[in-house]
């Protein structure tokens, strides 16, 4: 999912910053998330892309989606 326009603030080199971006929402298995964060990094413009996840619950239907949309 991604949601565009968002109004980013945050402290970077000593500096306030604001930034217009798209927030982007992805979905994986446990299994997969350091693989997800590695791949960002390599493709994100910024220096450091701020990657945080959240660990949640899936109805059985979506959990087996994604095990085998990531190959798990």
């Amino acid at each position: 999912n991604v949601l565009p326009e968002v109004r980013s603030v945050f402290r970077w080199e000593g500096k306030v910053e604001t930034e217009r971006e798209a927030l982007l929402l992805l979905k994986t298995v446990a299994g997969r998330t350091e693989a997800l964060a590695a791949l960002i990094r390599a493709r994100h413009p910024y220096e450091l892309p701020a990657i945080t996840w959240e660990r949640n619950g899936a109805d059985a239907g979506t959990a087996a989606w994604l095990a085998e949309e990531t190959g798990l």
